[in-house]
């Protein structure tokens, strides 16, 4: 289980993540994932089996902006991820009562 804000790439600089609006549905509980949990993330988009091996995993802190590599499994596109993440507007996240920041 991943620390927010989790999440994981296919190698190409494309970001799967749970964003705001489906942040708050897992709070809800129409969506029973933890979203920032990544192989839940990688689940929630279609990738099962051997396929969700072959993608990589980062953390981002957003409060003290660092990025986190937790694992390369394909081509290492963590320069593009990373400029995503620090391009994030988390301007809707909002604090929960645990202290922990959800977006």
């Amino acid at each position: 289980m991943g620390n927010f804000f989790s999440l994981n790439s296919d190698g190409t600089g494309k970001p799967l993540y749970f964003n705001a609006e489906l942040r708050r549905q897992c709070r809800e509980g129409s969506l029973q994932y933890n979203p920032d949990g990544h192989i839940f993330i990688v689940d929630y988009f279609g990738y099962k089996g051997e396929v969700e091996d072959k993608l990589n995993k980062y953390e981002y802190n957003p409060l003290t902006q660092v990025f986190k590599i937790v694992q390369l499994n394909t081509t290492d596109d963590s320069k593009e991820i990373e400029l995503f993440c620090r391009g994030l507007d988390l301007k809707d996240c909002r604090s929960r009562a645990n202290n922990k920041t959800d977006c």
